[in-house]
């Protein structure tokens, strides 16, 4: 884009340079404008592929990290600026070819809840796949006590949530349940604080859908153990989800008291 590439100049060559470098590119077969892109200005597009691998491959990498960080921050201040939240996903393959692990993961997760947000689910699983990956690498390298640790188990938990989520959207049920049970050894490490452990119990199987009784069976116990920990924590919302959800699976199971729960619930 014009205006990106004006970012990433030397100071020495003016924005007419610029343009008339881009014009003899042009006249010489190598690049093509595009289309116009709001905020971003001209896009220019090489006319090759194999054009572009060349001279993209002839940059010495330490060039190419430098190049890709210029416009991952020149984007990123556009988006801070005037919230264009449709770069989210440039920003994060920047800042992976510059090598920011933690702002590629930053963006990545922003790329992902975007993602979902619009129903673009194969991209929403993508970058939430990236982002857990990432996570892993990050855990890795982190003591295991300490808030950073915390922090990279709570985002952990969330794309897992988020992948979960999509992969039901998608028809993936298997893959799911997977997502759904891996949520609960971790919310089990995450005991300073029950909201997390609640909120797993709620999406497990038998708890948020079930084939059969045995499946029901197995899932009240559960959601029993999130009830409790609802009241003792003193969070109305989640105890309203929890009796809901007791309240279909009694109601499945051919149990009366279900209509007692449910009231409990409305209430």
């Amino acid at each position: 884009w014009l205006n990106a590439l004006q970012a990433l100049i030397s100071p020495t060559l003016s924005v007419l340079e610029l343009k008339n470098i881009l014009i003899s590119l042009q006249r010489a077969g190598f690049i093509y404008e595009r289309a116009m892109v709001e905020d971003l200005g001209m896009e220019y597009v090489f006319d090759s592929s194999l054009i572009r691998d060349v001279a993209y491959e002839s940059l010495l990498i330490t060039q190419r990290n430098a190049y890709h960080l210029k416009i991952a921050e020149y984007i990123e201040d556009l988006v801070f600026r005037e919230g264009k939240r449709r770069y989210f996903n440039i920003l994060a393959h920047h800042y992976r070819l510059a090598g920011d692990i933690k702002k590629e993961l930053f963006y990545t997760l922003q790329a992902a809840e975007h993602a979902q947000s619009i129903y673009a689910n194969i991209e929403a699983l993508r970058y939430y796949s990236r982002a857990l990956d990432l996570l892993l690498q990050i855990e890795n390298e982190t003591p295991e006590n300490g808030s950073k640790y915390y922090a990279i188990q709570t985002q952990k938990f969330e794309a897992l949530n988020g992948r979960r989520a999509v992969h039901f959207l998608m028809g993936n049920i298997q893959e799911g349940w997977e997502d759904a049970q891996a949520l609960l050894p971790l919310a089990r490490q995450m005991n300073d604080d029950p909201v997390w452990l609640i909120d797993a119990l709620l999406e497990q199987p038998g708890v948020a859908a079930a084939d059969d009784c045995d499946e029901l069976e197995k899932g009240l116990p559960l959601t029993a153990e999130a009830l409790e920990l609802a009241i003792k924590i003193g969070d109305k919302r989640r105890e309203m989800n929890c009796l809901l959800a007791i309240a279909s699976q009694k109601n499945l199971l051919n149990d009366p008291t279900w209509v007692e729960t449910g009231d409990k619930a409305l209430a």
